[in-house]
């Protein structure tokens, strides 16, 4: 899940590439959606976001099932924000290798 369509395109094809089935979410919202409609093994998501960021996608994503896992990526990555998000229960932290072209 993210905001910028490039990131999901990308991040997307190159899960698909490797052989996993992917469902993209441009917002929050759209990500909580897919997770009521069905079980999901990973989750990968931008922190942060305008309306619902990563951070409350994680809580929901552990909330509807603690074995999911959850890899939050962000373009303004910081050790607080790292420590905040492996606390919360993330599985792993990336940081976005490019910068949007906004």
């Amino acid at each position: 899940m993210d905001d910028e369509p490039l990131v999901r395109l990308t991040v997307s094809s190159d899960l698909e590439d490797t052989g996993y089935a992917v469902n993209t979410a441009e917002d929050g919202h759209v990500a909580c959606a897919r997770l009521d409609e069905s079980s999901y093994d990973l989750v990968v998501t931008d922190l942060v976001m305008e309306g619902m960021g990563g951070m409350q996608v994680l809580q929901e994503a552990k909330q509807r099932d603690p074995t999911c896992g959850v890899i939050l990526m962000t373009g303004y990555g910081d050790m607080e924000s790292v420590i905040k998000v492996l606390r919360h229960g993330a599985d792993d932290y990336l940081l976005k290798a490019y910068k949007s072209i906004r």
